[in-house]
């Protein structure tokens, strides 16, 4: 019985579902940091642009 447990806690399928809820973990922390310096980029954008008319005579 403890062998079995042993396998179950650290055997190669609890490895692979590891690394599958990892993976998805990273892809969206990837894909959250790209989304906001795109948002960042364009608020930047309309926020110089809204400045230079203001500044234009």
């Amino acid at each position: 019985m403890e062998q079995l447990l042993r396998t179950l806690v650290t055997g190669p399928s609890l490895r692979g579902v590891f690394t599958a809820v990892f993976s998805v973990f990273v892809l969206a922390l990837v894909v959250l940091v790209v989304l906001t310096i795109r948002w960042a980029v364009r608020r930047d954008r309309a926020g110089r642009a809204a400045w230079l008319e203001r500044k234009k005579p």
